[in-house]
């Protein structure tokens, strides 16, 4: 069975997997810089990123494209 992304999970991964840095998304986010780099490195599972950790990395965020 084959599953399409939500809409949620693909503002996400456009945030999370954009050109900004890990850095520069820390600042803007205030999500540390290594939990940053273990979501986009797959240590950790972008599926298990609490509610409040996609809140900040989508907070102000409305111009994302949603591919």
């Amino acid at each position: 069975m084959i599953e399409e992304k939500s809409d949620l999970l693909k503002a996400v991964e456009a945030v999370l997997f954009s050109d900004i840095t890990a850095t520069g998304l820390a600042q803007q986010t205030g999500i540390t810089q290594a939990a940053i780099t273990q979501y986009r490195t797959g240590a950790r599972k972008i599926e298990n990123m609490t509610l409040l950790t996609i809140e900040k990395l989508l907070k102000g965020r409305v111009d994302i494209k949603i591919k």
